[in-house]
């Protein structure tokens, strides 16, 4: 497995098991896991999708809390996409007009003290 492309892979058939909004970014983690975005994610269901700031943004998100990773992708320069197997997706931009500082966001493992963070 490439590290730089597909270390995202490694959250298939895991649990959203907590969303942790920390005053500008967001983090993610998936039974272990954890994706911290600073790209704040869009989140999709049922064909409708919601962005930061509009008024039902936190329940889409907390609403995936549960639900098992389907497929996780990073489409280089695009996006890092994670779909669930109710249908219900969550994605963050790469595209660098998005970007608000350095970095969209970063991957752990966390599985051991030894797991490095990759930077997406």
């Amino acid at each position: 497995m490439d590290k730089n492309s597909s270390f995202i892979e490694s959250i298939v058939g895991e649990q959203l098991s907590s969303v942790e909004f920390v005053k500008d970014y967001v983090q993610l983690r998936f039974d272990g896991p954890t994706v911290t975005a600073f790209v704040l994610p869009i989140v999709s269901f049922s064909g409708k999708a919601v962005r930061w700031g509009e008024p039902s943004y936190k329940d889409e998100l907390c609403a995936r809390i549960g639900h098992t990773v389907q497929t996780a992708a990073l489409r280089k320069g695009e996006a890092v996409v994670v779909l669930f197997e109710d249908g219900g997706e969550i994605s963050i931009s790469l595209r660098p007009e998005d970007r608000v500082g350095s970095e969209e966001g970063h991957f752990c493992a966390c599985r051991n003290p030894s797991d490095q963070i990759i930077e997406f």
